[in-house]
């Protein structure tokens, strides 16, 4: 039996375990929310691997512009 789809947000998917996390979840077909600060600018290539890792599996994927220290 193959476990149910999910909706994940996940933070701080520039790097690290965010970013492991996300292709993981991708690849298992799940709907992942990454976030990550200036996904258009200084994290350009971290966004363009996840959307490439979302292209190539049964996952879907929304990128996020988030900074989660920011108050505003």
């Amino acid at each position: 039996m193959r476990p149910e789809k999910r909706h994940v947000l996940i933070t701080g998917t520039s790097s690290g375990f965010g970013f492991l996390a996300a292709k993981t979840l991708l690849g298992d077909g799940h709907t992942v929310f990454a976030t990550m600060r200036d996904p258009e600018g200084r994290n350009a290539a971290k966004a363009a691997a996840l959307r490439e890792a979302a292209a190539s599996g049964p996952g879907a994927l929304h990128v996020v512009a988030l900074d989660v220290t920011d108050e505003a």
